[in-house]
């Protein structure tokens, strides 16, 4: 499995049908090259919304499309991240979504999100085939069946470690900071 999107639109040399495209031609030769089936992921949507906060704002659709055709050229199976993302954050809405990311992030996943987003692209391994279990759980992205905290707190540290500091130093005598 691979993705690539975020990070790579940044860059101007990693337009969606140039050196992004391109990279992921690479990446499918060599996996094939080795044996491996190439399992493309589409770019996970961000929760982005114009300055109404009314309407959706699809940063990656370049991207995303980019790995469809990408698929179909190659004939590469691609887990359509993306869209079931969308889906997901429009008919939910920007401030319900927020709980599945970190706090003022957009684009990462906290720990919610990830599990979440996890069982997307597990379900749709089973779709496309490329996991064959008889008896697969498939992920409802219109009704989960858990769902994210309202608020989320962060347990206190245990005694023994509030107020240390994380450094080199204690990691070097072999202990764990």
């Amino acid at each position: 499995l691979f993705q690539f999107g975020h990070n790579d639109q940044k860059l101007s040399h990693l337009t969606a049908d140039g050196g992004y495209r391109k990279l992921y031609e690479v990446y499918i030769a060599e996996i094939r090259a080795l044996g491996g089936i190439p399992v493309i992921v589409t770019p996970l949507a961000r929760n982005s919304w114009k300055g109404d906060g009314e309407s959706y704002n699809d940063l990656l659709s370049a991207y995303n499309d980019s790995c469809v055709r990408l698929g179909k050229d190659f004939d590469v199976p691609v887990v359509a991240l993306h869209d079931a993302a969308m889906d997901f954050i429009v008919r939910n809405g920007r401030d319900a979504v927020k709980k599945y990311f970190f706090p003022s992030d957009y684009t990462h996943t906290n720990d919610y999100g990830a599990f979440f987003f996890a069982g997307v692209v597990y379900s749709e391994l089973v779709r496309l085939g490329v996991l064959n279990i008889e008896d697969a759980l498939s992920v409802d992205t219109r009704n989960p069946a858990w769902v994210a905290p309202e608020k989320l707190e962060m347990p206190d540290l245990p005694k023994n470690l509030a107020g240390q500091e994380s450094s080199a130093a204690s990691g070097a005598a072999g202990e764990d900071p």
